[in-house]
């Protein structure tokens, strides 16, 4: 007090006036901060240790078309690049074959690869968010970091094969990052922002989508120029290279409705709320109105008003790279019904699209009651995202699949097993009796 020079009276009265403004909000982050942080060691803690040792989905395709080609010394650098059903998944390929050759398909190397790519991506955004303060970066970067490993995500970061939504998601932000910084004058990022737009493209066909992201952040910064005609010119010469290198013959037309395809976006939106399937609509109708007025109030303000915005565009892009991913996904998997679309496997581009908004908030409307507000809203989502039955669900699964492996360990294939592991029986049978020659994945002998 002697060194503030007030009485005690004014000094006791002042201890108010300093816990008001950012200190209350830099206190809540760090709350907040704290959970997350608690969730995201939890989420990968479980999954390194409860998840099944036998492969589930998409990875038996990988085993029999691309391991065991390879093992039989008939596989050509071009099939890396080959599509898988529309997606071409370079990035997951190479991770699959460095777990199978080196980890012995454990699985282990793909999740520590998911987590990677989702503490990479934290690390980004907090980036992009925070004022050049390090606690506050730190704090950020564990809030996106324990959205991004939501129990809700358990099934995504468990799978090897599922790394490649988190792989299109890194690479999306890095080239928009770096893209920005180009725009900036520093040409020498547009090689960087290319590189990262052909990784992302090669991880996962919504990759293409970027070049919407692209020419919206280059409206609200107010800098197209021919350089960055030039750049938008090379990302479309990239997506024929991805259309001819990895899209085959197009299968039969998706006929759903309008009104079905307009369910299934919201659906893909809100699905965050799948526990809750009344609420999912109206929820993914409330985020897809709050991203449309927002990206129409940052192209007014820059087209009529001449505001050039910095990082914020940033993260605005990258809100619109998810919101444009959900489109695509209702043009191309609408009539399989609204019920696909609350598939936990698409959460990955939820909780992006979520922690996108709260950056843009944090970020661009500084003021303590707006950083308040959506510390509260992110404090929601994530107490959802980690609700107790996702985690059930998922260990329910790992110990079917537990149960069906000391059943095919004994040579006798479950009749549910093939459905249960999103594969067929002869390709499940020709999968185990190889690994079971080769002493891998489930059969390698630290299991």
């Amino acid at each position: 007090m002697r060194e503030t020079g007030l009485s005690a009276p004014q000094y006791y009265l002042r201890i108010p006036e300093g816990l008001h403004g950012r200190p209350i909000a830099s206190l809540c982050l760090g709350l907040v901060a704290a959970f997350a942080a608690y969730r995201a060691l939890h989420s990968f803690t479980l999954a390194m240790t409860g998840t099944s040792a036998l492969p589930i989905g998409d990875v038996y395709v990988f085993y029999a078309n691309d391991f065991f080609a390879y093992l039989d010394g008939h596989y050509s650098l071009r099939l890396l690049f080959a599509a898988h059903n529309e997606h071409p998944i370079l990035t997951a390929r190479l991770t699959l074959f460095v777990d199978t050759i080196w980890f012995g398909a454990s699985g282990k190397f793909g999740i520590v690869v998911s987590y990677f790519l989702v503490f990479v991506t934290s690390i980004m955004m907090a980036y992009l968010t925070a004022a050049p303060n390090a606690w506050e970066r730190i704090g950020l970067t564990l809030v996106f970091l324990g959205l991004g490993c939501s129990t809700i995500q358990l099934d995504n970061l468990s799978i090897p094969f599922q790394a490649e939504f988190f792989f299109v998601h890194a690479f999306a932000l890095a080239a928009l990052i770096a893209l920005r910084r180009a725009l900036e004058g520093r040409r020498w990022w547009y090689a960087v922002a290319l590189a990262c737009n052909f990784a992302a493209v090669f991880s996962l066909a919504s990759g293409a989508l970027l070049g919407g992201a692209f020419v919206a952040m280059a409206v609200w910064t107010r800098r197209i120029d021919r350089w960055f005609a030039m750049f938008f010119a090379c990302h479309l010469l990239l997506i024929l290279l991805f259309v001819w290198m990895a899209v085959g013959p197009g299968g039969p037309a998706d006929s759903a409705s309008i009104a079905r395809r307009l369910a299934f976006f919201l659906a893909f939106v809100g699905n965050l709320l799948v526990l809750w399937p009344k609420w999912v609509l109206p929820a993914g109708a409330v985020i897809a109105a709050i991203c449309g007025g927002l990206f129409s109030w940052l192209t007014w303000r820059a087209v009529f008003r001449g505001v050039r915005y910095r990082d914020e565009s940033v993260i605005a892009a990258l809100a619109m790279f998810a919101i444009l991913e959900a489109m695509a996904a209702s043009f191309t998997r609408a009539h399989l019904g609204v019920d696909y679309a609350l598939s936990l496997k698409y959460t990955t581009c939820t909780m992006l699209l979520l922690a996108a908004l709260f950056a843009f908030v944090w970020r661009a409307v500084p003021q303590s009651p707006s950083r308040l507000a959506a510390l509260l809203a992110v404090s929601a989502v994530l107490v959802i995202a980690n609700s107790r039955e996702f985690g059930d669900g998922w260990r329910e699964r790992n110990r079917t699949m537990d149960a069906m492996f000391s059943e095919i360990r004994d040579g006798n294939i479950p009749p549910t097993a093939p459905a249960y592991l999103g594969t067929s029986r002869d390709n499940l049978a020709a999968v185990m009796t190889r690994f079971r020659e080769l002493h891998l994945g489930p059969f390698r002998p630290t299991n």
